[in-house]
């Protein structure tokens, strides 16, 4: 993952945590039990993240699929620095 998905999820999770896991939940009236926004945010936010990481390379996998070939072309810079005399 993405380490701009790391912080998000660590600051999510810092502030859950804070709230306690016993308040993750609220009661509707008609006593359905059902997360509180704040965790569908953390969740939908992780999963977009992760799409993104995908569409840039930045797991393996999708580096692979990018293509990306060695450049062949003489570097002239190393040849004049390296070159035996």
């Amino acid at each position: 993952m993405a380490y701009p998905g790391l912080v998000l999820r660590l600051h999510l999770t810092r502030y859950l945590n804070r709230l306690g896991p016993l308040k993750w939940y609220s009661v509707t009236e008609s006593g359905y039990r059902r997360t509180i926004p704040e965790l569908q945010v953390r969740d939908r936010a992780f999963q977009v993240l992760l799409k993104l990481g995908t569409r840039f390379g930045l797991d393996p996998s999708s580096r692979a699929g990018l293509g990306v070939v060695a450049d062949k072309s003489p570097n002239f810079v190393e040849e004049f620095l390296f070159k035996p005399l």
